[in-house]
């Protein structure tokens, strides 16, 4: 008994496209994965900078504008 295992082109191409689909949407997770929590700590460290840089600024301010006589 012989088994003739030959494929075709038309079901190799076929079989590709949902191949080639399965491999991107896995690259896409994985590019997914790594990203996304750097563009979080990116995120929260920019707020923590404005933050502090208003902070400072405020600080500034208020130690300009005193006087010795507010102190009474």
């Amino acid at each position: 008994m012989t088994v003739l295992a030959y494929m075709g082109p038309g079901p190799g191409l076929a079989a590709l496209g949902p191949l080639l689909a399965l491999v991107g949407a896995a690259v896409m997770m994985a590019i997914g994965f790594v990203w996304y929590p750097v563009l979080l700590v990116r995120r929260l460290w920019r707020t923590w900078a404005a933050r502090k840089a208003t902070a400072e600024q405020r600080s500034e301010v208020r130690v300009s504008q005193k006087t010795p006589l507010q102190g009474r």
